[in-house]
């Protein structure tokens, strides 16, 4: 699990155990940069190991261009699944 706002954190380490409860972690809202956050969830799967990434966002990007990481995943076979949300 990766938290992102103006920048990008691991929440949670992949695992046998998927359960996940809560943030732990601030994030500063005032800034989106899911170009990292998708190269930290892409840097946390293994090279010789398939995944897929859930991106959960509001669809907002000021941070990092998110296309390179996008391809990125496409070269190396993961999927990148989008699941959008409205800010408060």
């Amino acid at each position: 699990v990766v938290g992102f706002g103006a920048e990008a954190a691991v929440e949670q380490l992949p695992s046998a155990d998927a359960r996940f409860s809560r943030f732990e972690r601030g994030l500063d809202l005032d800034g989106t940069d899911l170009g990292r956050a998708l190269d930290v969830a892409l840097d946390l799967i293994p090279p010789d190991r398939q995944g897929s990434v859930l991106v959960v966002s509001d669809g907002e990007s000021n941070g990092r261009d998110p296309l390179p990481a996008a391809r990125r995943a496409f070269a190396r076979g993961i999927r990148v699944d989008a699941r959008p949300v409205t800010r408060p």
